[in-house]
């Protein structure tokens, strides 16, 4: 509807935010929580990216869980350039001066389909591999803080 009345910008504000939440849904489900959009795109990327830890894939074999499941949980790159690219362009129709955007209909596809990768990850992810994610995270949250104690 808003693309039919001639509100591009908010097609890509809200297919933006339709995004955002939905990785903010998978951050909490492990455990953590962000108020800060790059921070929540870079965290979602180091967890579940393709290039995902090598450690926390080791962890996951080691539960003797599914490949086909692992590879569920796995957020393929193109997702999460979405994810990258709506973030910019959200900021730049919300706060340039352009006044209408062309590309909605991709826009509305794309956040679509991020929010229904996202959906499925969140299905798969059992109390195992959510304890070898949380695991991780204190780890990293005790180095930070080792590193920070020193200076």
């Amino acid at each position: 509807d808003l693309n039919r009345l001639k509100h591009e910008d908010w097609v890509v504000i809200s297919a933006y935010y339709a995004m955002y939440q939905s990785a903010l849904a998978l951050l909490a489900k492990i455990g953590l929580e962000s108020k800060e959009h790059t921070a929540t795109a870079a965290v979602l990327e180091y967890f579940f990216g393709k290039q995902i830890n090598k450690e926390l894939i080791e962890k996951f074999n080691q539960l003797k869980e599914s490949k086909d499941k692992i590879e569920t949980i796995i957020i393929e790159e193109k997702y999460l350039n979405y994810l990258w690219k709506m973030r910019r362009e959200r900021e730049t129709v919300q706060y340039g001066i352009a006044l209408t955007y062309k590309e909605t209909d991709t826009i509305m596809s794309n956040a679509r389909e991020f929010v229904n990768k996202i959906k499925l990850v969140i299905s798969e992810l059992d109390e195992k591999l959510i304890d070898v994610i949380s695991k991780k995270i204190n780890e990293l949250k005790e180095k930070a803080t080792a590193a920070w104690h020193a200076g």
